[in-house]
């Protein structure tokens, strides 16, 4: 019976040692995918980096550019442009000669307010001129 117990734990520590070597092979493939990963990752935003150096473009994501306001959008344009721009939005007019739409709106607005508007939103700047409302 003891020769039984000897042989037992004989094959016990076989198969401990098996599953150990087994799992430290294992560990060392993931920690070697790991680094071959992040290293795979550094060249490539170096490649991008470079790519951009190349074609002169400004860093920053897409994402950035869509979350500016209409500010920004409009900043740049001309004041013909963005006159242009309003007598689309404006429409049609109606029978008793008023325009439709948003651009209808703007007509009836004093022309000082719009043209400080359009100089504030060109210039970034916010101006602290008093301006009366007519209501």
């Amino acid at each position: 019976m003891e020769g039984e117990f000897i042989f037992l734990g004989f094959i016990m520590l076989i198969g401990q040692i098996i599953l150990m070597q087994m799992w430290n092979r294992n560990w060392f493939k993931k920690e070697n995918f790991k680094m071959q990963k992040q290293l795979v990752m550094k060249q490539n935003n170096l490649k991008l980096k470079k790519l951009e150096r190349e074609l002169n473009l400004v860093g920053g994501s897409k994402l950035d550019k869509e979350e500016k306001g209409l500010g920004d959008l409009i900043k740049g344009l001309d004041t013909d442009k963005i006159k242009g721009l309003l007598d689309m939005v404006q429409g049609e007019e109606d029978e008793d000669g008023e325009g439709g739409g948003l651009g209808g709106i703007i007509d009836n607005l004093p022309p000082d307010l719009v043209k400080n508007f359009v100089e504030g939103l060109k210039s970034g700047k916010k101006n602290e001129t008093e301006t009366t409302s007519q209501v």
